[in-house]
């Protein structure tokens, strides 16, 4: 390898931090515009975030509105617009906890 000022080190470096960077780049867009990404790579529409969803979610555990908004990867008014449906039996307790009222 001729002596040009880098060695392999600083070029792994490079490369790691321009990686590190694209990879930030790419999530952000990936949420910016509800894609997933599945296990080969391929990027898709993400699908509607349901009331079952949410529900589901909070069967399992209590969470607040943004707690949910990034587990779901959506925006809290879309999340607000579901709790509020009168079929939803989220109620939101103390402290913006959220419970789900199972009928």
């Amino acid at each position: 390898m001729s002596n040009d000022g880098l060695n392999p080190k600083d070029v792994i470096a490079w490369h790691l931090a321009r990686a590190k960077f694209h990879t930030e780049v790419a999530e952000s867009l990936r949420k910016e515009y509800a894609l997933t990404v599945d296990e080969t790579g391929d990027v898709k529409p993400r699908t509607a975030v349901t009331l079952h969803d949410v529900q589901k979610i909070l069967n399992e555990r209590s969470a607040r509105i943004a707690d949910l908004a990034k587990i779901l990867e959506t925006n809290e008014a879309i999340l607000e617009a579901l709790i509020a449906r009168p079929d939803s039996h989220i109620v939101k307790g103390e402290r913006g906890w959220l419970e789900w009222k199972n009928p």
